[in-house]
């Protein structure tokens, strides 16, 4: 399972944050992993007609436009068994808390605001990487308050099963979410519970890829990511 913390205080402003993508290769092995990790550079890494390296393409609408086709690209040319991915691109201003998005066929980000889910960021995607047939889709926007959390994660996590068959589910994610921030925690913590919980949901083994990514917003998230430092 991958878990990944966003700190406000680690980041240099306009960082965009990484695509996180999520794989349908059933059966996932080493193999598919290392597989993907290729495939992102290539996709991050585009070339000049004369084979150099070009430079790092631009980060807003357009660029995650870019980024999305040439994705499009790189997995059509791809043989089985990897057929497409879905992914969210999304560039976070950390001076103004604007967000940018694109939906790739993926989950729709939760946004928790004072302890709530505020709402789904849940913007028509375009289809996942591979898929797309030139349809660039559309980029979001949505502006953050201080002390936001934005949870990102694959559908590995709502579809966990337990042995009857029962999804672990996006209410029970949000739940679990709504209650870290109440309780005032970290996101390192936050991440260690909910991912803990999706485990024990499936008997301690995963039964797909399951990804959780928090962004926390605030001035003071470095005090929660480490109290010791405050």
């Amino acid at each position: 399972m991958l878990r990944g913390v966003v700190d406000r205080s680690h980041l240099i402003t306009g960082d965009q944050l990484s695509p996180m993508v999520d794989s349908f290769v059933r059966g996932v092995d080493l193999t598919a992993e290392v597989y993907l990790v290729d495939l992102g550079q290539r996709v991050l890494t585009p070339v000049r007609a004369d084979g150099d390296a070009a430079l790092p393409v631009e980060t807003g609408a357009a660029g995650r436009a870019y980024l999305a086709a040439r994705a499009d690209e790189v997995l059509q040319e791809q043989p089985e068994p990897l057929r497409f991915v879905t992914a969210v691109l999304a560039t976070l201003d950390t001076r103004t808390g604007v967000l940018e998005y694109l939906l790739a066929g993926h989950p729709a980000p939760l946004l928790i605001r004072r302890g709530r889910l505020r709402k789904k960021l849940d913007h028509p995607p375009r289809p996942p990487l591979g898929v797309g047939g030139g349809r660039p889709g559309e980029t979001a926007r949505e502006r953050l308050e201080p002390g936001d959390r934005l949870l990102l994660y694959s559908d590995g996590i709502t579809e966990a099963r337990d042995e009857a068959g029962e999804f672990f589910g996006e209410r029970r994610l949000v739940e679990l979410t709504e209650r870290a921030e109440r309780d005032g925690l970290g996101a390192p913590e936050t991440l260690r519970r909910l991912g803990a919980a999706v485990l024990e949901h499936q008997q301690g083994k995963l039964q797909d890829d399951a990804t959780l990514l928090l962004v926390d917003w605030s001035a003071a998230a470095h005090e929660r990511l480490l109290p010791s430092f405050r």
